[in-house]
């Protein structure tokens, strides 16, 4: 899973929970580069398509999921 904060509201060490997504649907079903709203009715909580990006490619550099389910993404 893969989680999101806002860090300018500290409810948590981490800033205020936005949202959480399977690593598979980020990497494996959302399309590379294109941005991603992470919640609705909050229009400052959407990535855009150049961050978004920016996250697909760190989250593939860790590393995190088989090779075989790389191969497509």
């Amino acid at each position: 899973m893969v989680e999101f904060y806002d860090t300018r509201y500290l409810f948590s060490d981490l800033g205020q929970f936005v949202s959480r997504y399977n690593l598979s649907t980020l990497l494996d079903n959302h399309p590379f580069g294109h941005g991603l709203c992470l919640d609705g009715g909050v229009p400052d909580w959407t990535l855009t398509d150049a961050c978004f990006g920016k996250v697909q490619g760190w989250l593939k550099n860790l590393d995190l999921m088989p090779e075989k389910e790389l191969d497509h993404v």
